[in-house]
């Protein structure tokens, strides 16, 4: 039974929120951290750019066979969902590093 809703998605991971070009399984310095208080439910993560993933922990890596072009796309915004009952948003902006 749900009896709290899931909080805010916050970045838990203060380092800069950066990609490099064509760097597969590398991690973009966004860690989602979203909680529950039901001792029994457990909070997952979705992004909504299929060119990044985010594990059962949070952590947003660049998925297998991304692609990015600083010179056409500077910036990138993000948004990881963390999911129970209710959708709960976290907006990032990442950026080129080379």
């Amino acid at each position: 039974m749900d009896e709290a809703d899931v909080s805010a998605v916050s970045d838990s991971d203060t380092s800069a929120n950066t990609i490099a070009e064509d760097r597969s399984g590398t991690q973009v310095g966004v860690t989602a951290l979203a909680t529950d208080s039901d001792i029994t439910d457990s909070v997952s993560y979705a992004v909504d750019d299929a060119r990044f993933t985010v594990d059962e922990n949070g952590v947003v890596t660049v998925a297998d066979g991304a692609s990015f072009d600083a010179e056409t796309e500077g910036s990138i915004a993000i948004t990881v969902t963390g999911n129970l009952d209710r959708r709960v948003h976290m907006h990032r902006d990442l950026h080129h590093c080379g």
